[in-house]
């Protein structure tokens, strides 16, 4: 990583936040310092608006200050547009090569899981069609990529084409999206330690290649 990564807070249910986002995003690198402490130069600073006010007014560091609100308001599109925020910066680009979003469907709940150059960076899990596209489409509109990929697991019984011609005509309406159908043979159903089974599911099919086909 260019820049260090850290987070500063006194704000003890902010901290596990973002500790938890981090970590499931990927990012192992990253510091816990209180927000008075001496920061390294050049650094992401993650934070509170309060804190993060105050850091922004130090004149000493070059930091770049990444703050957030953390009042139970709807946490799935306040996460997401943290992560996006951080690659940003860590990466140094607002535009990425590649994005993908693996989809697992499923009878009760469908795992959803993005990838941002080859790293699982967000991972959700929702219910039903209509949930998963409006995910689908906060993802697509906040992530920037020049190749976006949707790769879609196909599926269960009789509701496998229902969800295949539903997803197939939402990516048409979406500009630059590349649609695929991937089989979901060999993906476990398996809790791992950062995520649920359903979205350990959608990062094996977002990981599958587009031309992936069964043995035998």
């Amino acid at each position: 990583m260019n820049k260090p990564l850290v987070v500063a807070t006194t704000d003890i249910q902010a901290y596990y936040c973002l500790v938890n986002l981090l970590k499931k995003a990927g990012f192992s690198d990253f510091m816990s310092l209180l927000p008075e402490s001496e920061l390294p130069p050049n650094a992401i600073i993650l934070t509170t608006k309060v804190e993060g006010k105050k850091i922004a007014r130090r004149k000493e560091g070059n930091f770049r200050v990444i703050s957030f609100n953390f009042n139970g308001r709807d946490k799935t599109v306040e996460d997401l547009d943290l992560i996006v925020k951080i690659l940003e910066q860590e990466k140094g680009k607002k535009v990425f090569e590649k994005s993908v979003i693996g989809i697992d469907p499923g009878s009760k709940y469908t795992g959803l899981a993005l990838l941002v150059e080859d790293q699982v960076v967000y991972t959700c899990r929702r219910q039903g069609i209509e949930e998963v596209e409006k995910t689908l489409s906060k993802i697509l509109r906040l992530v920037k990529a020049r190749r976006r990929v949707v790769k879609l697991g196909e599926g269960w019984g009789r509701e496998a084409k229902k969800w295949i011609e539903h997803f197939k005509n939402f990516v048409k309406r979406k500009k630059n999206v590349e649609f695929y159908v991937v089989p979901e043979h060999g993906t476990t159903k398996k809790k791992s330690k950062n995520f649920g089974k359903d979205q350990a599911a959608a990062i094996q099919i977002a990981y599958r290649p587009e031309n992936f086909e069964r043995d035998g």
